[in-house]
Order: structure tokens, then sequence, then C-alpha cells
């Protein structure tokens, strides 16, 4: 039941990406959707042609052989023209698709009107994730998506010549191919989830790598040595993944082997039923050559099917991250334009302050006024003041009779430093940092550091 419903998301996610698609370019999808099943049936066509073709010989009919042979060259020249005009049509359709795809990232971070989504881990490594993979993730999802449209029909275009020889081989093998393909499938997706993007462990072997490889952080890392810290971490969790998986994968392996042997066995057995078919004049000599062909494409189509499957699920999953983004509501009752009406001027007359055990004043009497609406800038030369004066507000708070905590524009507090301190989680936090700040100062100070 738990495998059926997977499927059954896997292909709701599908449409909804591929209705993505048509709101980039309706024409250019309508364009795609029309050259891929005729790309995809040509080989069956072009199979089932041969074989008339062949018995058109041996009866010695010219009229019909030559018609024939008319369509056959029809079907074949289309079939060589087709594969390029699909990869022009996919090609515009990537450039429609990657514009609308990063505008809608974009459009949606204008609507959300605070930030307090960005103060979410989760959020954040999900708007990550969007931003890196935005320029190359369209192209896996039209280049998957249509080969794995088109090797569904293949797959069953080539299942009706199959039966049309002999249904029964044809079921048999379809029957031996499918659940090899679909132990294949999770062998891949299984792959996906624990080594490209989707787990825990997996980002961490990105993070590891990125840190000692990155221009942001190369300084501290030759600095403080790290190399050998990072390149253990990284060797951890690469054990703790591939012990993870590896029991699942050789189980998985010797399961999609003995299917394999068994679809080996059916399409010997269905090869010498149909030679001596042949050999009785019940058959055509062609049958041979379309059956071994119609094997050889249909053991290679669920093959590719397979493939297609496993890398645009992953691509899938990019999209159910980007439809979930672009689902993101502002909170209820906020419309980004809430203002403190009480909050009329802040005012800042004759502030001093010097770090402990230095003589000199960091601020010396400074004063200014804030009105409400008024955007001021802070500038200095390094070590005039400026955090200091920032910091020293969340230091005077204790003793106001009443504190106005804003984030983002937001109100998230009106009352005694106290009662914020006990009640507002947010305000608990930026004070502890702060006090924090002012232990590692102290500290450096009793060790002999200069301010």
């Amino acid at each position: 039941m738990k495998q059926i419903q997977s499927v059954f998301n896997y292909i709701n996610l599908y449409i909804k990406s591929f209705r993505f698609v048509c709101r980039s370019s309706g024409k250019l999808t309508a364009a795609l959707l029309l050259l891929v099943p005729v790309q995809a049936l040509l080989p069956t066509v072009t199979l089932y042609l041969t074989d008339r073709i062949i018995s058109q010989i041996q009866s010695g009919d010219p009229d019909l052989l030559a018609l024939l042979l008319a369509v056959w060259g029809t079907a074949f020249i289309a079939g060589n023209l087709a594969s390029p005009m699909v990869t022009f049509v996919q090609g515009q359709l990537t450039d429609r698709l990657t514009y609308r795809l990063n505008l809608s990232i974009m459009e949606q971070s204008e609507r959300l009107q605070t930030i307090d989504h960005y103060e979410d881990s989760k959020f954040r490594d999900q708007i990550s994730l969007l931003s890196s993979e935005s320029s190359w993730r369209p192209v896996n999802l039209l280049v998957f998506g249509t080969s794995l449209m088109m090797n569904a029909i293949s797959l069953v275009s080539m299942f009706m010549l199959l039966c049309s020889f002999q249904p029964v081989i044809a079921v048999l093998l379809f029957a031996a191919l499918i659940p090899q393909g679909v132990l294949s499938y999770k062998i891949q997706q299984q792959a996906f989830e624990t080594l490209v993007s989707n787990s825990e462990d997996s980002r961490k072997l990105a993070y590891y790598s990125e840190t000692l490889l990155s221009a942001a952080h190369i300084k501290e890392v030759r600095l403080y040595k790290l190399y050998g810290f990072f390149q253990n971490k990284y060797r951890s969790a690469y054990r703790r993944i591939h012990a993870s998986v590896q029991k699942g994968r050789v189980r998985q392996c010797v399961f999609a082997s003995a299917f394999l042997i068994l679809t080996g066995v059916v399409s010997v057995l269905g090869f010498c039923h149909i030679a001596y078919a042949v050999r009785g004049h019940r058959l055509d000599v062609g049958t041979i050559l379309v059956y071994t062909s119609a094997i050889v494409y249909t053991i290679q189509g669920i093959s590719r099917f397979v493939e297609d499957s496993s890398l645009l699920y992953d691509t899938l999953l990019y999209m159910s991250n980007l439809f979930s983004y672009l689902a993101i509501e502002n909170a209820a009752g906020f419309d980004g334009t809430r203002e403190w009406t009480d909050f009329g001027e802040m005012k800042v007359e004759n502030l001093s302050f010097r770090y402990p055990q230095c003589e000199k004043q960091v601020l010396d009497e400074v004063s200014f006024s804030v009105k409400k609406g008024e955007k001021i800038a802070i500038v200095g030369e390094n070590g005039a003041g400026k955090s200091t004066l920032v910091t020293h507000r969340m230091a005077s708070v204790r003793d106001a009779d009443k504190v106005l905590f804003l984030r983002g524009g937001r109100v998230l507090g009106f009352d005694a430093h106290e009662v914020l301190l006990r009640t507002n989680g947010h305000y608990r936090e930026i004070c502890q940092m702060q006090a924090s700040m002012y232990q590692d100062l102290e500290k450096g100070k009793k060790n002999g550091s200069k301010v």
C-alpha cells in the first residue's frame, strides 16, 4: 500500500510540475507534446514495416512492396528529423521555464512582508537550495520528463508489437522486467536520498567539503589547522551513509539479478518458439528480426525508463520544495503596513560610556533624536563607537519604564524589561546574546587583551 501511495505521489507531483511548465509557454509545451509521441512511436512503426517488407519480398507483390518501402523511408526520415526538433523545442522551453521559475522565487520573496521566516533554519535551507539550483533544475525537469514520457510510449508500443506475435511471451517478458525495473529504481532513489542532497549526512558532506575549499573560510581553516578535523568529520559521515544503504543495495541487487535471469530465460524461450514457428511456416522469416529487435528495444527501454525516473525523482523533490515555498503566506492579520501609533520620537541625551579598565571614553556626551519614520545613518572611523552606541541601547533598557521591542517591522512586545525577559523568547535571546558579549569582553580584559 505504501509503494502504491508513493507511485501516486510521484505521478501527482509530475503532473503539477507539468502544469508549471505549461504556464511558462503553452505553445512550446503543445509542440513538445506533439513531437514526443511521434518520436517514441517511430521505432515500433519501423520494425512493423520491416516485417511487412520482408513478407512482401517473399510473396513477390511489387506494388505493395513499393508502397511499404515508401512508408518505411518516410518513417525513417521523420524519426531522424524528430530528434533535433525535440531538442530545439526543449531548449526554447527551458529558457522560458528558467525565467519563470526564478521570477516566481523573487516575486514570492517580495510578497513575504516580514523576515520572520528567515529566522527558521529549515526555511533558510529551503530558499538556499531553491536559489542555488534554479539555473539547472529546469533543464533536468524537461530533459528527463520528456525522456520518461517517450520511453513509456515506446514500451507500450513494443508490448503491443510483441503481443501481435505471441501474447503469452509478451506478458511473461514484461512480468519479469517490471519488478526488476522497480528494484533498480529503488536502488537509485535511495542513492539520491542519501548521497545527493536529501539527508542530513549528505548535507554535512557538502558542508565539510565546502568549508575547506571556500575563500570565505580558508583563513580560519589554515590559521587553526582544521584540515584534519573536517576530513575526519567527512570520513565519519560517509561511513554512516555507506553503512545505512549497503545492506539494502546488496539485497535489492540479488533480487534484480534473479529477475534479469528470468527475463533472459523468457526471451530465449520466446526466440526458440518464434524460430520453430518460422520453420513450420506459421510465421514469416522477418518475424525473427522484428522479435529480436523488439526484445532489445524493450529491455533497453525499461533500463532508460528506470534511470530517467530516478533522475527525475530528485528534480521533482526540488519542485516540491518550490511549490511549498510558493505556498507560504504572511502571518494572519499582517499586511506589511502595521505601525506603532504611540511611537513618536526616540531621544538620546548626553550619553557617555567607556569600557572597564579603559581610560578613553568611547561615547562622550552623545545626543541625538530619531522621529517616527525618519531614517538616519551612523558613520565614523573604526573604533569611533558606532557599534557601542547601538548595542548600548540594549544595556540601558532594564531601567526603562516600558520597552518597545521591534523585529522586521513588527511589534513583538511592549512592556517592562523584566516582564519581556520572562514572556518573550526573542527578546530574551537578544538579551542573553548581549550579556554573553559583555562577559567575553570582560574575560578579554582580565587576560590583558586590548580594546
